[in-house]
């Protein structure tokens, strides 16, 4: 009985027997681990969500309340100033504020543009009644200074002392009129008006007594002057009283519409807070739970393992050193040079020591790795050539020293997308001559983005124009789903025949390299198209103020170095806005486009035509003096009016304004200046009736408050 008790418990029956236990301890605690995974997967999904929600919502809430505080300040300088730049700008934070606006809030923000709305009307008109107020000012002193020079000197002095007076106080006055900020100011600024203009209307009244019959037609002129004022002041007060009220209503709304975004942000953060807390809780829990799974099951692997064979650890410890030895060769690839080489012998002993299925393996990486090193130093190569054509050329050479394919065509995509030209052409054929060819859309390969062959169907592809002369491959360069160009090869027939299993071979190779340098081409290609899209206008295809602004400088300077002088011509359309009017953007678009090449056609190659935006053009005369550059600009003037301006329909006729400037006009100006000064000679050719050229001419010390004078020429 005993012999038989302890045949039964024998150690392979223990072992099998605590192999099962383990198994099943092992099976159960994995699945009530993997349950546990699963909530905690779970759990951490949702979490996350709400996380990134929340974050999601801060970030707007930032951002939103980052938008308040700029339109806040901007209003408040438009409160000041008035200025239609800062509305726009202000406009354009409210449409960004309302992309990314919670809805709950949105009619908030709308009461807010109302009101901003109705801020605009009134600030407008405080705006219109200021350069009335202007106006008349200028009227008050030319109706003085009309008196003065007709009454006896005797009434000089108080003449100056009515108006000189008046507008001193008025201009004290007005200020106090644009910085008062509350009701109570304004009335009291109100009340000193009324005394100003009643003492002055005493002091005219007075005077009229006093002053001969032939002056009191001038002094009529100055009192009907300090009405007009009067009457203007007054309309601005009211204006200002009103414009006040809506500010405030502004204020109050900004700061309610802050006020809400700043508590849904803390309520997220409250939240967001909470939801952190909990997750850890969990987490907590959880890691408790799976360190005692993992606990339990090391134990049991650790009795487990105790009973194991002693001849099982040493092929372990083998398998286990040969694990090592190959993790020092995988990690060697992400090393220094000065490794490579160690890891290079190493695979060579591998190699030649083992003919199985290791030394197969470390040939096959060894391939590999010296095929990676070669496409990365093409590929470092390539990044730092200077152009695409410097790119292509470095493919051809790898192609026919490499890889021995030695005839190419390498074809880019046009600037238009429609059709794919040649830019690199290398066919080692001296007795064949192959055509130019342009692919369109019906290229197999362009149209597939996939590779074509010909070497089955010589006629696979209808561009092809020696189907029964040559064979081709056609490997497009495509990336992100766009094809961006595409690399041909040419084989004669009974190369194909011989050697099919090398120029496949070689095709495959080649389409590695092709891959590494189309993501290169493709950045290279962006740059060069941005750099022309940064500094060239869309429309006209003329220099923007971009490039303006970039050369400007080393234009100045290679002027100011020859001792020259650049004239500077400053050209407006004329009722351009009828145009758009009446036939549409389109044709004003297209009379633009004309515009600017009777522009080109009429100026120097070294000269610069700037469309310096909207139907406003600036040319850039360089090494011009002023006679010729009025010359040439009246030329451009006759060209435009003699021109026929064809749109959709219809044949215009139009004339265009110039003003004319000289730089450097005087020893202290810098260009900036004179860009002003044929403004300014274009706003006088506006003035004067447009369709003329004006020049600007230096004013005089004496005549340095009004007009500068200009010559003009219609």
């Amino acid at each position: 009985m005993s012999q038989s008790q302890t045949t039964f418990w024998t150690l392979k029956r223990q072992l099998r027997t605590l192999l099962i236990l383990s198994g099943l301890t092992v099976v159960l605690l994995s699945l009530f681990g993997a349950w546990r995974l699963h909530q905690f997967n779970k759990k951490n999904h949702e979490l996350q969500q709400t996380s990134v929600t929340l974050r999601t919502d801060l970030k707007k809430n930032f951002t939103n309340a980052h938008l308040l505080t700029s339109i806040r300040s901007y209003l408040r300088n438009y409160m000041r100033s008035a200025h239609p730049e800062t509305l726009l700008k202000i406009h354009s934070l409210t449409d960004s504020l309302n992309k990314g606006l919670p809805k709950k809030f949105k009619p908030q923000l709308h009461d807010f543009v109302k009101t901003l709305d109705i801020l605009e009307i009134r600030m407008n008109s405080f705006r219109k009644n200021n350069i009335a107020v202007e106006s008349i000012e200028h009227e008050i002193l030319q109706a003085a200074e009309n008196l003065l020079n007709k009454a006896p000197a005797s009434f000089h002095p108080l003449i100056r002392n009515i108006s000189i007076k008046s507008c001193l106080e008025h201009h004290h006055l007005y200020i106090k009129i644009l910085l008062n900020d509350d009701q109570e100011s304004l009335q009291m600024t109100n009340t000193a008006y009324s005394e100003m203009f009643t003492n002055a209307e005493k002091a005219i009244k007075e005077l009229n007594k006093q002053l001969p019959a032939s002056c009191k037609n001038e002094l009529k002129k100055l009192q009907t002057a300090y009405y007009k004022l009067d009457e203007s002041v007054s309309t601005i007060i009211a204006i200002r009283r009103v414009t006040l009220d809506t500010q405030e209503d502004v204020k109050t709304k900004m700061i309610s519409l802050r006020q809400a975004v700043a508590n849904e942000s803390l309520a997220e953060a409250n939240f967001l807070a909470s939801l952190t807390q909990d997750g850890l809780t969990f987490l907590k829990n959880n890691l408790i739970m799976m360190s005692l799974i993992m606990i339990i099951i090391a134990a049991l692997g650790g009795v487990t393992a105790f009973f194991f064979s002693q001849n099982m650890v040493k092929p372990l410890i083998a398998f286990t050193n040969m694990l090592k030895k190959m993790t020092r060769m995988l990690s060697g690839l992400r090393q220094a040079n000065e490794f490579e080489d160690d890891f290079s012998t190493l695979l060579e002993s591998m190699t030649a020591q083992r003919n199985n299925e290791i030394g197969q393996v470390a040939t096959a990486v060894k391939q590999l790795l010296l095929r990676l090193r070669e496409l990365a130093l093409f590929r470092q190569d390539i990044e730092a050539d200077e152009s695409t054509d410097e790119v292509y050329q470095r493919m051809a050479r790898i192609f026919s020293e490499r890889l021995g394919l030695t005839s190419v065509i390498i074809f880019e995509l046009s600037s238009d997308g429609k059709t794919m030209q040649q830019v690199l052409r290398r066919i080692n054929m001296d007795y064949i001559e192959l055509p130019p060819i342009i692919l369109t859309d019906e290229c197999r390969a362009r149209r597939n983005g996939k590779m074509i062959s010909s070497f089955k169907d010589n006629h696979t592809c209808s561009l092809f124009p020696m189907a029964d002369t040559l064979r081709h491959v056609c490997i497009p360069m495509q990336i992100s789903g766009q094809i961006i160009g595409l690399v041909q090869f040419l084989f004669l027939p009974e190369e194909v025949a011989n050697h099919l299993e090398k120029i496949t071979e070689s095709i495959i190779d080649a389409r590695h390299y092709i891959s590494e340098a189309v993501p290169v081409l493709h950045a290279k290609r962006l740059t060069v198209r941005l750099q022309i899209m940064a500094t060239e206008d869309p429309l006209t295809g003329l220099f923007n103020r971009h490039y303006l602004e970039n050369s400007l400088d080393r234009l100045v300077a290679g002027v100011l170095r020859r001792d020259s002088q650049i004239s500077v011509l400053m050209s407006d359309l004329d009722h351009f806005k009828r145009i758009n009017d009446t036939y549409g953007h389109d044709a004003g678009d297209l009379v633009l486009n004309q515009l600017a090449k009777i522009f080109i056609n009429s100026v120097r190659e070294t000269d610069l035509v700037i469309r310096f935006g909207g139907e406003e053009f600036m040319t850039l005369l360089v090494d011009c003096d002023i006679e010729t550059a009025h010359n040439m600009a009246e030329n451009i003037r006759k060209e435009v009016e003699n021109y026929k301006f064809h749109i959709p329909g219809n044949i215009i006729h139009i004339t265009i304004s110039i003003g004319l400037a000289l730089f450097p006009g005087s020893p202290d100006q810098d260009i900036g200046e004179t860009f002003k000064c044929s403004d300014i000679a274009l706003y006088r050719a506006k003035e004067k009736g447009r369709n003329m050229v004006v020049t600007y001419q230096e004013p005089e010390d004496g005549d340095k408050q009004h007009d500068p004078p200009v010559t003009e020429t219609t």
